[in-house]
């Protein structure tokens, strides 16, 4: 009888111990449950601050360019280049991109016209071809001497118009010499 007692606390023992086991597992799974829950809602919100931030830079870049683009079209407007050409356009994006991109004055045939042709979905030679078209019409259309005064003493009228390097070069300058340091 002795044995059989010992045999049913032992029995017991161990169901307890199966229980307590059981319960220590269940609570285990919960407590990680609960860190994985956790983890979500910390992922969740790193993830949704980052799309603030990117957001507001994005904003704030689009708000840079957008004042950029309007001081390039500003001066477009002095020198007489007409908005309604697709040179117009072209050459605000060019001389946005040459005044973000200092080292891109040098490659422009390689670097700008490509870049741009990509974006707008026609071929490099049409983007130059655009941007000389209304140059040269901004210089037939213009005064001498408002050119004179706009460009400097590079305007010759016996040698004709800039060519689009010199153009968005001369325009690029005129726009780092007038914005503000800083």
């Amino acid at each position: 009888m002795g044995e059989s007692i010992n045999y049913v606390v032992i029995e017991e023992e161990k169901s307890t111990l199966t229980a307590m086991r059981d319960c220590f597992e269940k609570l285990h799974d919960i407590q990680v449950d609960n860190m994985i829950a956790k983890i979500r809602i910390i992922h969740e919100a790193i993830r949704a601050n980052r799309e603030i931030i990117s957001t507001a830079k994005s904003k704030l870049e689009e708000r840079t360019i957008s004042r950029a683009k309007f001081r390039v079209a500003l001066l477009l407007n002095q020198y007489g280049v007409p908005s309604n050409l697709a040179g117009y356009q072209y050459l605000t994006e060019a001389i946005t991109m040459m005044i973000e991109e200092p080292n891109a004055s040098s490659i422009l045939a390689k670097f700008v016209y490509p870049k741009l042709a990509e974006k707008h979905l026609v071929s490099p030679m049409n983007i130059e071809r655009s941007i000389r078209r209304a140059i040269k019409t901004a210089w037939v259309n213009t005064a001498p001497a408002t050119l004179e005064m706009l460009y400097g003493n590079a305007v010759n009228p016996k040698r004709g118009y800039p060519t689009n390097a010199e153009f968005i070069i001369n325009v690029t300058q005129k726009l780092r010499a007038d914005s503000p340091v800083g």
